[in-house]
């Protein structure tokens, strides 16, 4: 059900990545422990510089935290 709208989803941000110049090697989407959609510039995916967007989320609240302190 999700996978093909996923996989729109994920084209769709592989390709406003590419027009930014932004270097994008690996992404994927999971719902309830299942891959529905990925994208992908290298055959092997690395660990490098490896991130989630909820790590993210995580990065920005502790930075605001410790500006307010």
């Amino acid at each position: 059900m999700f996978m093909n709208k996923d996989q729109n989803l994920i084209n769709e941000f592989a390709i406003k990545t590419l027009k930014e110049n932004l270097n994008v090697m690996y992404a994927q989407i999971w719902r309830e422990g299942q891959l529905t959609a990925e994208y992908k510039r290298m055959p092997v995916k690395t660990r490098l510089n490896a991130c989630s967007v909820n790590d993210l989320k995580k990065q920005k609240a502790d930075l605001k935290i410790s500006e307010e302190e």
